[in-house]
């Protein structure tokens, strides 16, 4: 059965900085920054791969795009894809708590 905790993990892997997304679903796509996209403040990540999925038929986050915006808040912008479709996407705001 699987969760509904999710969270995502960044790592250089070289010179690349890679997301691997632990997913709810249960399965755990791997996304890469697309660095010729990449500004200093959107970070486009790009579907590598992942485990526990079968990209072709599965359901799952097939890439993001991170945005820092100038009050500081933080948007992810997560697409996923499901039988080689894309399906919805989910946009997370985060903001810091006043006080």
């Amino acid at each position: 059965m699987a969760g509904t905790e999710m969270i995502n993990m960044y790592h250089l892997d070289g010179d690349d900085l890679v997301l691997t997304h632990y997913c709810a679903g249960g399965n755990q796509p791997t996304m890469r920054l697309d660095r010729a996209k990449a500004t200093a403040t959107e970070l486009p990540f790009v579907f590598t791969g992942g485990t526990n999925l079968d990209s072709a038929t599965d359901q799952h986050i097939h890439d993001t795009v991170i945005t820092l915006r100038d009050d500081g808040s933080v948007v992810a912008h997560w697409t996923s894809y499901s039988a080689g479709e894309k399906g919805e996407d989910l946009v997370i705001t985060l903001r810091r708590a006043e006080g």
